[in-house]
């Protein structure tokens, strides 16, 4: 693939995101934040975390989006009260990627039936990137 992209404005990469994105996948639930859809159903997205990050990107059909985990989110203080107990330095992060991973899978579940998966804006931030 490496040969027909190169020299090109397409990557190995993009190209088979714009395959995935075009003709697989279809069994996507739409997600909402504040009653905003940032991600339709029926359509991919993807997820970009840097190995345990604290915060993750969602690429979806209505643009990219930084997903943060607020301080008032229950399961980021089970997590937190966790990390700390164990004496971990960075609990905080720690805990902040717990609940961001248990988002993405979340959000990856097909629920079916047209119900939309709901981000809570007491649990995360969800800021749109330009």
């Amino acid at each position: 693939m490496d040969h027909h992209s190169d020299g090109s404005i397409w990557t190995a990469g993009s190209l088979v995101e714009a395959l995935i994105a075009d003709h697989l996948h279809r069994g996507y639930s739409a997600v909402t934040y504040r009653g905003v859809v940032i991600a339709r159903e029926g359509y991919f997205r993807t997820f970009d975390r840097l190995g345990a990050a604290p915060d993750m990107t969602m690429k979806s059909d209505q643009g990219r989006f930084a997903i943060r985990t607020r301080p008032d989110n229950p399961e980021y203080a089970e997590w937190l009260e966790n990390y700390r107990k164990r004496g971990a330095p960075d609990a905080h992060e720690k805990a902040c990627a717990m609940c961001v991973f248990s988002l993405q899978q979340r959000l990856d579940r097909f629920d079916g039936g047209g119900k939309a998966h709901i981000i809570y804006p007491e649990d995360f931030l969800v800021e749109r990137l330009v």
